[in-house]
């Protein structure tokens, strides 16, 4: 009888935790949901949102015409882009239709999983407490709010890292079988999600042979397990990767390390100093904000008080012991490995530091957890937490409060840092873009939204009368809310068709009349080109309007129809004046 009334028990514990871990993600979804309906419905997308909708949309035309085969190889077509987030976007639309506004319900899920995978890697590694704090310190981080507010993989890249976190703990030094593979489709989908975690793969493997090399009892099984679930990550990533991965590799380290390192990045020396300091910074302003990164030195102070005080009452043996067999230690090497990566290269990204969140958040409860096993003072730490949290979200709720303007603290060594900030990236990359007034929360309002959208309709269906669907045509500026990505995707939508379109990179061309002809002297195959007036709203480098037209008729192009943007620049449409065998 005392053992059932004690099964009772735990089942009526495990019901209640999992009514109000539902609430929580209940109001999370809510709350998340209600703001991309107000802000982001029917509003401009950046250059990224547009190029990745653009594979969901292709993805869902595969699904509705052909199928599982048809899906298949739409998904499978030569891409530079991970194939997980268009390839479950275009799964949703197969039931509502490619509705771009319900497509950031993809990007939500994911933030939705990294909180409850949180919740459950703070469970296994120490208690539901931490499992508690993580969650909620996820939940409120900003960099995961608002990148489940972006149509970018970052969500899904932290969900997929997290999950072989969780499977590396939960396979007990790969005892286990399934959850070894488990870590294997884990492990297979990071890359997937999105590419720039293969530079996470590293460091995800190595915690994984640590957890088989120290523990001394059945090697042989255990490492055969490893050895599983690493063939099955292989299998996962390999249909994809075989066809395009020579192409992600040359993208990769280009914009990692190579010419295009510096234009989204910092122009200073990396793994130094300096560039650590610089990184640090950007990742305090732009992803974490001051609230949460206080945590994280927290944390990082508990943990060393915590070490110090097993020095001084512990063996030496028993140290190494209790640390070797911590299964902390596997979070611990994979977002060390995680952060030399990401400051190794010069480009700074976006939401590059999204998948190591939870695993340090997990890290730095954990931290804090172990200060006392007193419970008032646990308590007090639960409600520094919790006011942390509610710090970091109220800036977040609404544009329309004063609460969403930055606001910036001088610090030691950092200078400006950032206390809080209710803008999503879009808002900023608009603000970068030169758009809005100083300390604007909307940099473009609704009105103007819709107008820029009108454009790229607009633009499409002249493209397709006056030139042809089946047209390759160069895009000879680069706007951040108006170019080919954005264009191909009403183009899509409007006829399923994209258009063979090719935009200007200045990073090699450079900024002459030379450069630019011998750009389209190369590309003999364009029928049609597009020039901007001004250079508002550009990229940087930006192209200069007076050597691009130059350049184009040098190149034997006319211009055939003129039209305006919402913010007064005149676009040019040319035409070859030769009849190209490739130009109906």
């Amino acid at each position: 009888m005392r053992r059932f009334a004690f099964l009772t028990r735990c089942r009526q514990r495990l019901t209640l935790n999992a009514m109000y871990i539902g609430i929580f993600l209940g109001v999370f979804f809510v709350f998340n949901a209600w703001w991309i309906w107000n802000y982001r419905s029917n509003q401009p997308l950046n250059i990224d949102e547009a190029g990745y909708l653009c594979l969901a949309v292709i993805d869902y035309y595969g699904l509705h015409y052909g199928w599982l085969n048809g899906w298949l190889h739409a998904i499978s077509m030569p891409s530079l882009q991970a194939p997980l987030v268009p390839a479950l976007t275009s799964l949703l639309f197969g039931v509502i239709g490619p509705n771009i506004n319900f497509a950031f319900v993809i990007p939500l899920a994911g933030a939705i999983g990294c909180i409850v995978a949180a919740y459950d890697l703070g469970i296994v590694c120490r208690s539901r407490w931490v499992g508690w704090a993580a969650a909620i310190l996820v939940a409120s981080c900003p960099v995961i709010i608002w990148y489940s507010r972006t149509y970018e993989f970052a969500t899904w890249a932290a969900f997929t890292a997290t999950m072989a976190l969780i499977a590396i703990i939960r396979s007990k030094n790969f005892k286990n079988f399934y959850w070894s593979l488990v870590f294997g489709a884990s492990l297979g989908l990071m890359p997937l999600a999105r590419t720039m975690t293969i530079a996470f793969v590293p460091g995800m493997v190595a915690a994984a042979f640590w957890v088989t090399i120290t523990e001394p009892s059945g090697g042989r099984p255990r490492f055969l397990n490893l050895l599983a679930g690493l063939l099955f990550a292989v299998l996962i990533s390999a249909w994809w990767f075989i066809p395009n991965g020579r192409g992600v590799f040359a993208y990769l380290l280009g914009f990692g390390y190579g010419a295009h390192a510096g234009e989204y990045g910092r122009y200073v020396p990396i793994l130094n100093f300096r560039g650590l300091l610089h990184w640090t910074k950007f990742t305090i302003n732009a992803e974490l904000l001051l609230p949460h990164a206080i945590i994280l030195v927290f944390g990082f102070c508990a943990s060393i008080a915590t070490l110090v005080r097993m020095i001084t009452h512990s063996r030496f043996a028993d140290i190494i012991r209790n640390i070797s067999y911590s299964p902390l230690i596997p979070l611990l090497i994979f977002c060390t490995e995680a952060t030399l990566a990401l400051t190794s290269t010069k480009n700074i990204g976006s939401g590059f530091i999204v998948p190591i969140v939870p695993a340090l958040m997990v890290l730095a409860s954990t931290a804090i957890f172990d200060i006392s096993s007193n419970r008032n003072v646990r308590f007090f730490c639960s409600i520094v937490i919790f006011m942390i949290a509610l710090i970091a979200v109220l800036p977040n709720i609404t544009l329309h409060s004063s609460l969403a303007r930055a606001r910036t603290v001088n610090l030691p060594l950092l200078a400006g840092v950032t206390i809080s900030n209710g803008l999503a990236p879009i808002e900023a990359y608009e603000q970068h873009a030169g758009y809005g007034q100083d300390g604007s929360t909307e940099p473009v309002s609704v009105r103007s939204g819709h107008a820029w959208l009108k454009l790229d309709d607009r633009t499409a269906i002249n493209l397709r009368n006056d030139l042809g669907s089946d047209s390759s045509i160069a895009f000879a500026f680069r706007d951040v809310l108006y170019n080919v990505n954005t264009v191909n995707l009403a183009a899509l939508l409007q006829s399923g068709r994209a258009f063979d379109v090719q935009q200007i990179d200045p990073v090699k061309t450079g900024t002459s009349v030379n450069g630019y002809f011998k750009w389209l002297q190369r590309n003999r195959n364009f029928c049609g080109l597009l020039t901007s007036s001004g250079t508002e709203g550009q990229f940087l480098p930006a192209i200069n309007p007076i050597f691009m037209k130059k350049a184009a008729e040098q190149a034997g192009f006319l211009p055939i129809a003129q039209w305006n943007t919402p913010d007064r620049q005149e676009i040019t449409l040319w035409k070859h004046r030769a009849v190209l065998p490739n130009c109906p």
